[in-house]
């Protein structure tokens, strides 16, 4: 079983869905990845958040993995800002520029670990690079987020973290089912609640925003992908 991080799993997650080849996520899924990478940071003690809410750098990451040294970066070639607001610099990027290298980094990632496997296929233009996620991988993925939120106590602050991610996306209910979400809540709210969940809840909070403005613009989130 591969040890993966909370970015590695949920764009393995974010990949995988119906099991086909598929394109880059969209606007949600980026944002989430994004913000996994933030967790990442925060958990190992890189980055904290002052009296004022503002990210704050404490330690420099490790060169790999790539994604975090981006993200570290930027953090520290920018001014001080809150989590929500950092978010908001990210998602509000309309050239896609920043967002893209951090997800492209994530994927790269995954391919060098066998995770995922790249390929590409004809389009009217050009060619289209498409992933497929190595269904072991999955399997290993499933049973952890099963295991975290039936077995796991007190769960990790990681897939704490994931399973806010998961569940705020829509994608926690490909490994859970409906009966079981309803069973979960107790236990899915206690989790967001936590202090990694809250930080994680940021992402769907500025995203639910986006899309308020975009649907006001007569633009719509879903079919605004960033790549």
């Amino acid at each position: 079983m591969k040890q993966l991080t909370i970015a590695q799993t949920y764009t393995l997650c974010a990949i995988d869905q119906k099991g086909k080849k598929v394109a880059y996520p969209n606007t949600t899924h980026s944002g989430c990845v994004v913000m996994a990478a933030f967790l990442e940071l925060f958990l190992a003690g890189n980055i904290s958040l002052n009296q004022k809410k503002q990210v704050v750098l404490l330690k420099t990451p490790p060169a790999q993995p790539v994604y975090l040294r981006l993200v570290w970066n930027a953090l520290s070639g920018g001014k001080p800002q809150t989590l929500k607001q950092w978010m908001q610099y990210y998602l509000n990027d309309f050239s896609v520029k920043m967002i893209r290298r951090i997800v492209n980094a994530v994927i790269h990632s995954l391919i060098a670990e066998g995770c995922v496997l790249c390929g590409k296929k004809p389009g009217i233009f050009r060619e289209h690079v498409t992933y497929r996620v190595d269904q072991d991988a999955m399997e290993d993925i499933r049973y952890q987020i099963r295991n975290a939120l039936f077995e796991e106590d007190p769960i990790a602050s990681d897939h704490k973290a994931l399973c806010v991610l998961l569940s705020d996306s829509g994608l926690l209910q490909k490994y859970i089912s409906r009966d079981e979400l309803a069973w979960l809540k107790p236990r899915l709210d206690e989790i967001a609640d936590s202090d990694i969940g809250s930080k994680a809840s940021i992402v769907h909070e500025v995203l639910n925003e986006l899309d308020t403005f975009l649907t006001a613009t007569s633009l719509n989130l879903n079919n605004f992908f960033v790549y």
